[in-house]
C-alpha cells in the first residue's frame, strides 16, 4: 500500500476542495486501474458523489486496506467512525443543510456516553435495532 501523506495532501490541492466544509475520507475502488485498484476519496456532507485522490499519491491492492487506511486518516481529522459513515453516507443523497460541524460534538457524545444514547434512541440516523427488525420484517413475509 502506498499511504496517503501531508505532502500528497498538498500536492493534489485537498485543502481547497475541502477548505469549509464536513468531509471525510472514504475508500473507492478504481477496477481500471489495476495493479492497485483500490484508492480513496474526500467526501463533504451532503454534496453528490466525492473526489477521488489520484492513485500516484495513494493507493492499495485490496479494499479493506483502504478502509483501514481511511479510518485512520478520518480518526486524524478527529471523527469517529460513526461521524466519518454519517459524512460519506450524505454525500449519497445530497440534503443540503442537514450536517454541520457544531453537531459533530453532540453525535460524539451520543456515541461515547450510554445515557446520552439511550435519550437518543429513536432519532439516531444510524439506528442498528430498526435495521435489525426491518431484516427480520423481511425474513418473515
Amino acid at each position: 500500500m502506498k499511504p496517503f501523506t501531508i505532502e500528497g495532501r498538498v500536492e493534489c490541492g485537498l485543502e481547497q476542495i475541502v477548505a469549509g466544509k464536513v468531509w471525510a475520507y472514504v475508500a473507492v475502488v478504481a477496477p481500471e486501474c489495476a495493479p492497485h485498484p483500490y484508492g480513496l476519496g474526500v467526501a463533504a456532507a451532503h454534496e453528490p458523489g466525492y473526489w477521488p485522490i489520484p492513485l500516484h499519491w495513494c493507493h492499495g491492492h485490496d479494499y479493506q486496506e483502504m478502509q483501514n487506511h481511511a479510518d485512520q486518516l478520518n480518526d486524524q481529522l478527529g471523527h469517529t467512525r460513526r461521524e466519518a459513515a454519517i459524512i460519506i453516507g450524505s454525500s449519497m443523497f445530497n440534503n443540503p443543510g442537514q450536517i454541520v460541524p457544531a453537531k459533530m460534538p453532540a453525535i460524539r457524545e451520543i456515541e461515547q456516553n450510554p445515557e446520552a444514547r439511550a435519550a437518543d434512541e429513536g432519532t439516531d440516523p444510524i439506528d442498528e435495532r430498526a435495521a435489525d427488525q426491518d431484516h427480520a420484517d423481511m425474513a418473515a413475509s
